[in-house]
């Protein structure tokens, strides 16, 4: 009888053994399915954020390619600019009347003409 007890416990505990098991791996494979939507979730995150970096890449190359043709444009035109400068400060050195004063009469001439000129706007 004893032996007949022992059976049925060992049955019953072989029973409660595989019961939990069984329990245990539905719970695991739950936590299987939901990582797994989860990672395609993540996944479909990433691929939208890296399409957005991408895309910001590619407005920064076109960004610096426009600030360094601005840049090259500007070094052109401080250039040229200096070039002018020093063409009219030569001319000016070299004209005979740079030295001279302007007479009166030429000053009252110009400040009549504008005058004038401001007068009919």
């Amino acid at each position: 009888m004893i032996l007949k007890v022992f059976k049925l416990a060992g049955v019953l505990s072989l029973l409660v053994v595989i019961a939990a098991g069984w329990q245990w791996n539905k719970l695991q494979q739950e936590r299987l399915s939901a990582l797994q939507e989860a990672n395609i979730r993540l996944g479909q995150k990433l691929e939208i954020q890296q399409a957005h970096l991408n895309d910001l890449m590619a407005r920064k190359a076109n960004l610096e390619a426009a600030l360094i043709a601005r840049q090259q444009k500007q070094y052109r035109l401080e250039k040229t600019y200096e070039q002018y400068r020093q063409q009219l400060g030569q001319a000016v050195e070299q004209a005979p009347c740079a030295g001279q004063p302007v007479p009166d009469d030429v000053i009252r001439l110009q400040r009549d003409a504008l005058s004038t000129d401001i007068g009919a706007r």
